[in-house]
């Protein structure tokens, strides 16, 4: 009786091994899928995002990575895109300043864009501060990423995972009685 009860709690254990492992393998396969989401993603909100990032966090390299993003994705409206290369290569020269200066830039309201071009004329170029400009951050849409079958998979196998511990310290404890 001892000897099946064992075995059960062995493949109780070996499965719940399996399990673990063959998680992550299934998020691999998916990987694709990544690059496509931010593609999605409106380039206004990729730009929003690399300046949070360089003004709050300096974390030059995730910025850089969201300003890639925002060059790749399909939604660019309200986003100067010229504006978003020249932060890029600023990013890449490692002149944080010059590159918020330029993200302030793409995302500037379009009346206000034509009246920086004049001002650029005379000789100023953009603005040279670590703040972001006033409205920048707002009126971001929330980014939900989509709810994919590997998440219900994950959730399945780990509500039957505890409920088969459960069983197994039921059948533990009635043994032991």
């Amino acid at each position: 009786m001892r000897r099946g009860l064992a075995a059960r709690c062995g493949l109780l254990a070996a499965l719940g091994v399996l399990s673990v492992l063959a998680l992550p393998a299934a998020g691999a396969f998916g990987h694709g899928e990544e690059g496509e989401a931010a593609a999605e993603i409106p380039a206004r909100t990729l730009v929003q995002q690399a300046l949070a990032l360089l003004t709050q966090q300096d974390n030059a390299t995730e910025a850089q990575e969201k300003l890639e993003a925002a060059l790749q994705s399909k939604d660019q409206e309200g986003v100067q895109i010229a504006s978003v290369r020249d932060a890029l290569e600023a990013i890449e020269k490692d002149e944080h300043e010059e590159a918020v200066g330029h993200m302030n830039e793409a995302l500037a309201p379009a009346e206000a864009a034509g009246e920086k071009q004049v001002a650029g004329e005379e000789g100023a170029g953009p603005e040279e501060t670590t703040e972001p400009a006033p409205g920048a951050l707002e009126h971001a849409e929330e980014f939900e990423p989509e709810r994919g079958a590997a998440e219900w998979v994950g959730f399945g196998v780990g509500i039957a995972l505890i409920g088969l511990a459960g069983v197994g310290l039921l059948a533990r404890g009635r043994a032991g009685a």
